[in-house]
């Protein structure tokens, strides 16, 4: 769903794209020189009007330090720093910088080193702004196609550290003992980026992937963009916990934001979510009910030598399916498929079986039960 929802902006920034990838590989394969200056200055030529611009004086303060230019480099990284407002964004945005003008390693080490240090430093009780822009900052990069440079688990480092803060806030109720202080900005449209930038790459940082952290449910309940997130998580991550009474409502709420959401981009995000999940949900509802009365496990199936003699009208109604989409040697396949021992691997292969015929899961699992 990622590739849909920011289709467009990948391609608006494209050119803007191809201009930077083409100075970093530029200093990577001759370091400092006249073509590398021209292709940064083409690329600021055609920067993405939706792309915040605080990311340029420090692109520019990287191409003088890759040109050995050392005092320049230290003012300009001053004064870069002055109109970032977030120290850890601002580090964040070194890093990548002089990593993707190929500097020496120890500057980039230095400015890694101290995006390590201002994640880690951030408290349960610390400020939670910094780590949400620079989980904007990763998530502009990323909508457009372009990957953080400094890749040594930056994301996963901001990700994990403000999943930390989210828990540290909801487990201490910070927002009664600190007032305002400790209250979440749920009104900043930031903070809903920066949630649904850690719901889809996973960093809730839980001890079983599949398990739904604690500090979510109060955000997820009540806010739409939050169970949003959270209801695509759990479709791409544990589709059977959507069953829950929990979810069915947060799914009502969400259903309910997208009619009424006046921003047309996110409208169509809420909806293309609640077709999704609803989606999810009936195919395991499905599966649930074919369990419960006895799945496979109960059916007689015919040998491939009877599949030979007998009519189409009289086999079951998948492999009268199977029949239909692959003919009859896909299936005697299927019923080697079948009635073999079932095991992960066996699932698999029946997954690659039905996909080879074009059948999708919902269509399987309809036509199985059909036989029950």
């Amino acid at each position: 769903m990622a590739d849909k929802r920011f289709e467009g902006l990948d391609a608006q920034a494209m050119p803007w794209r191809f201009e930077l990838e083409r100075a970093t590989w530029l200093a990577r394969k001759n370091g400092a020189t006249p073509d590398l200056r021209i292709a940064l200055e083409t690329a600021l030529t055609c920067w993405p009007k939706s792309l915040s611009r605080q990311w340029i004086p420090f692109l520019e303060s990287a191409l003088l330090l890759s040109e050995g230019n050392h005092a320049s480099f230290e003012t300009a990284v001053a004064a870069a720093r002055v109109g970032c407002q977030e120290g850890l964004l601002a580090d964040a945005m070194l890093a990548d910088a002089l990593e993707r003008f190929h500097v020496a390693e120890p500057e980039i080490d230095r400015a890694w080193l101290l995006v390590v240090r201002g994640a880690s430093d951030i408290g349960i009780d610390g400020p939670i702004e910094p780590l949400i822009a620079t989980a904007c900052f990763l998530n502009d990069l990323e909508q457009r196609g372009l990957s953080f440079s400094a890749s040594r688990s930056s994301s996963k480092l901001i990700g994990t550290a403000l999943c930390r803060r989210l828990e540290g806030a909801a487990k201490w109720k910070l927002s009664s003992l600190l007032g305002d202080g400790g209250r979440l900005p749920e009104d900043d449209p930031a903070f809903w980026t920066a949630f649904e930038w850690i719901a889809e790459h996973d960093f809730f940082g839980t001890v079983k992937a599949t398990r739904e952290p604690r500090w979510i449910g109060k955000p997820a309940d009540t806010h739409p963009r939050a169970a949003a997130a959270t209801l695509d998580w759990l479709e791409r991550t544990a589709p059977e916990k959507l069953l829950g009474r929990r979810n069915q409502k947060r799914l009502a709420l969400v259903e309910k934001a997208a009619t009424i959401e006046p921003d047309p981009t996110m409208r169509e995000r809420l909806s293309e979510i609640v077709r999704e999940v609803t989606a999810t949900i009936a195919a395991e509802e499905h599966a649930k009910q074919f369990k419960r009365r006895g799945g496979r496990r109960n059916r007689k199936l015919p040998s491939p030598e009877e599949v030979a003699r007998m009519s189409p009208a009289t086999l079951p109604r998948f492999l009268q399916l199977i029949l239909e989409r692959g003919g009859p040697d896909a299936v005697v396949e299927a019923v080697k498929l079948f009635s073999g021992p079932q095991t992960p691997g066996s699932a698999d292969r029946l997954a690659d079986f039905a996909n080879r015929l074009g059948i999708t899961p919902m269509e399987m699992i309809e036509a199985m039960m059909a036989d029950t």
